[in-house]
């Protein structure tokens, strides 16, 4: 006989949700100490203020029918009367289920154009996955939208309490230090990092919200927005970290805009690529690793998110990358799809505005800002055209040759 496991929601009035919240600890205790309870879990729906998402799983169905009987005489039943309930209810053949967890056809994509590594990544999440709800207390839901290179999903607690899984695919994650960033600024301007577990790839990390780029801002107060949250997260650079410097940043930009450039077919002017070697060059003879602090990497307005429940909205950083450079770098990154205005005979000019209004919200030097901007503009169209996203390539090429051909 298999198990049985009962998933859905609760719908609960806005009027009755304090009574039925009040309720809850001793109806979970209840069922938790049954004996054939295997899992039992009732947390709030991120999405509906109206709904609790209910998951459990029974030893076999007469345990269930036992709580089942158990629970309709309780004071739960009595709190709970008439709400509806929106319940699937299904038996698991234990030699016969099929896997769990759903992967996303993005990250499995990934996953297995990274050869052996990632396929055995692959086949061995559905058993990491139930190890760590195992090892960390948690029930994890389903992946969540909009990963493309790691397995993230919700994870609940049997207390209700709510947070973020995520196994990155292994060549996603080579050369990043994204656990030491976060546990670094620990919390700071970053999500918080509530566990790791680098054998097996896992961060539990603090549930944010939406994404800034989905807020509908101009690309001027998304910025005011990246920079602020920037000025939190920044830190020094811990000892004997290992992460990419300055120079070895400036060095790689250099060999793949090179060869970025030949391999898609010398898409722009040789002028636009002189010009960008030629601000990798300077970045590189620059650096000093006193002049260094503890980078993102890569902050655009899809790796920020809101803090749910702050007025004004407050912002916190995801998915660092982590470099040891100078605080221009992130800025940069910022500047580098900045196109608003970029034409026309003044496109230097106001492409060079742009940077020294990055240097008004953080005291940044502007020269600094604008060269890696340039860098990361070039760089960043090359390599939009190599993966197909050509549309998007060519804008980040035409306003680098507009610059380059406007400069005074």
């Amino acid at each position: 006989m298999g198990r049985t496991r009962l998933e859905g929601y609760l719908e609960v009035p806005p009027d009755r949700m304090a009574a039925v919240a009040a309720a809850l600890p001793e109806h979970i205790a209840l069922t938790q100490a049954e004996p054939g309870c295997l899992h039992f879990s009732v947390v709030p729906s991120p999405d509906e203020s109206t709904h609790l998402l209910v998951s459990e799983l029974f030893v076999d169905q007469a345990a269930f029918e036992q709580h089942q009987a158990r629970a309709a005489a309780s004071p739960w039943a009595e709190v709970t009367r008439g709400l509806a309930r929106h319940y699937t209810v299904t038996d698991e053949d234990l030699a016969e289920a099929g896997p769990r967890f759903a992967i996303p056809d993005v990250v499995r994509r990934r996953a297995i154009a990274e050869g052996e590594p990632g396929l055995a990544w692959l086949a061995n999440l559905e058993e990491t996955l139930a190890s760590l709800e195992q090892d960390w207390g948690i029930t994890i839901g389903p992946a969540l939208p909009g990963g493309t290179a790691a397995f993230v999903a919700q994870a609940s607690t049997d207390t209700g309490e709510i947070s973020i899984i995520k196994l990155a695919t292994p060549g996603s994650a080579a050369g990043r230090h994204e656990a030491a960033v976060l546990a670094e600024a620990d919390g700071h301007g970053y999500a918080r990092l509530l566990r790791h577990d680098p054998a097996r790839g896992a961060m539990l990390l603090e549930r944010l919200g939406d994404r800034l780029d989905t807020f509908g801002l101009p690309y001027e107060r998304q910025i005011d927005v990246l920079c602020a949250t920037l000025l939190k997260a920044w830190r020094p650079v811990p000892a004997d970290f290992p992460g990419i410097t300055g120079a070895q940043k400036a060095n790689d930009l250099a060999h793949a805009i090179v060869r970025l450039w030949e391999t898609t077919g010398q898409p722009c002017a040789q002028a636009v690529i002189d010009t960008a070697l030629m601000y990798c060059r300077e970045r590189a003879i620059t650096w000093r690793p006193q002049n260094a602090i503890l980078a993102h990497g890569d902050p655009h307005p899809a790796n920020i998110l809101a803090v749910p429940e702050t007025n004004p909205t407050q912002f916190k950083f995801i998915d660092p990358d982590g470099l040891a450079i100078e605080p221009a770098y992130d800025l940069g990154v910022v500047l580098r799809a900045w196109h608003d205005g970029i034409a026309g005979r003044h496109a230097h000019d106001i492409a060079r505005a742009h940077a020294r209004y990055l240097t008004t919200r953080t005291q940044v030097p502007t020269e600094a800002i604008w060269q890696w901007g340039y860098i990361e503009r070039v760089s960043t169209g090359l390599h939009l055209l190599e993966i197909g996203e050509s549309e998007a390539g060519q804008t980040y090429l035409q306003v680098a040759d507009a610059i380059a051909s406007t400069a005074g």
